[in-house]
């Protein structure tokens, strides 16, 4: 929602692309069960000793699936150990994240091997509107 937020923030001219028939990626609340489940903060980052979180849920005996070796992110990591699930809470097949993940690792590769810089949101505007004569 913060993306959404900051392009309605900036007035930009923008084409929003989502996944599914609904804004708000991970954020949404399903009303399926005849009361509202709201979906959403269920990838937890830096599982620690330092995360009350993670203490939380220890508590209440629920699995933990670690996803890499800080806990944060999905790639650059043993692609074997992953339990990945859909929206519909069914276990994605162990060879189909594999799959995916080396394709994802791959393109990863070539975006980090390209030679350019970085640029910010600014930059970007400054050039758009240079580019329409603003």
């Amino acid at each position: 929602m913060f993306g959404v937020f900051s392009v309605v923030s900036l007035i930009i001219g923008v084409v929003l692309l989502e996944s599914r028939d609904r804004i708000g990626g991970r954020v949404h609340t399903n009303y399926s069960f005849g009361f509202p489940v709201h979906m959403g903060a269920d990838w937890l980052h830096g599982v620690c000793n330092e995360n009350p979180l993670a203490s939380w849920i220890g508590r209440l005996g629920l699995p933990i699936y670690r996803t890499s070796g800080d806990n944060s992110i999905l790639y650059d990591h043993d692609l074997e150990s992953y339990a990945l699930f859909d929206g519909d809470g069914h276990q994605v097949p162990q060879d189909l994240v594999e799959k995916v993940g080396k394709v994802e690792f791959e393109g990863l590769g070539e975006l980090r091997s390209k030679d350019e810089e970085d640029e910010g949101l600014g930059e970007l505007r400054s050039k758009d509107e240079e580019d329409e004569g603003i």
